[in-house]
């Protein structure tokens, strides 16, 4: 969370002041891709554990979990 939040705050502020500095673009999509990262975990541990079959594509969006880490570990 602490990661999140100083990445975001970081990239939002370089990226307003320099917007042609690619680094405080790296900063926010690392945030992103984190965050995006935890909202699937929570969608597909409610989806296939906690109630299979209550979400809509669980399966589907479990699929696309591991391209979201991936991202946030070669942003940085």
């Amino acid at each position: 969370m602490l990661a999140v939040l100083s990445a975001a705050t970081v990239g939002a502020v370089l990226a307003s002041r320099r917007p042609r500095h690619p680094v405080g673009w790296l900063l926010l999509g690392f945030a992103l891709s984190l965050t995006a990262s935890g909202v699937i975990t929570s969608y597909v541990t409610y989806g296939l554990v906690a109630r299979p079959g209550a979400l809509p594509a669980a399966v589907t969006v479990a699929r696309y979990h591991p391209a979201t880490g991936s991202a946030a570990l070669a942003l940085p």
